[in-house]
């Protein structure tokens, strides 16, 4: 018998490690399968709670420039900034297809992550979702692909 999908009921009441926020998306996102590349922001508080809302960024094939991670930082900065002091973002990418972390994925958790340390807003791991899985995209993904390791996560 193959194991129910979770859903947002599913969500665990909080995420403090790399494993409740991997059990966080996976109840989030729920039935894998995605029609265009995206962006998801889930905000965490202090407390470790989820806010039980997402962001979705669509149309999300091409990396970011600079001048465009660093604005998504400072969007991000300003929406932790309404929650409370001690607050991180979770990011996920979506997308088509399946396998290991594309150069495209790559390079968004990359840019996404230097653009959100230089502008000081804690950032937990980010992770990919395909058609076919979920999964946390780590520092030795970007370093197998001669990218940068991603500057101080926030747990989780």
């Amino acid at each position: 018998m193959p194991t129910p999908t979770p859903t947002p009921a599913d969500l665990p009441t909080h995420v403090r490690s790399l494993a409740d926020l991997t059990w966080a998306w996976r109840c989030l996102m729920g039935e894998l399968g995605f029609g265009g590349a995206s962006i998801w922001v889930l905000l965490i508080t202090a407390d470790d709670e989820p806010f039980p809302h997402l962001v979705q960024i669509e149309q999300a094939d091409t990396p970011p420039d600079r001048a465009q991670a660093a604005g998504f930082a400072e969007v991000l900065a300003h929406l932790l900034g309404l929650q409370d002091p001690g607050a991180r973002a979770a990011l996920l990418r979506s997308r088509p297809g399946e396998g290991d972390p594309s150069a495209d994925d790559l390079a968004w958790a990359g840019a996404l992550s230097a653009a959100c340390a230089a502008a000081g807003v804690p950032l937990a791991t980010t992770h990919l979702a395909t058609d076919v899985d979920l999964r946390p995209i780590v520092a030795d993904d970007l370093l197998a692909a001669g990218g940068p390791e991603p500057p101080g996560t926030a747990a989780g």
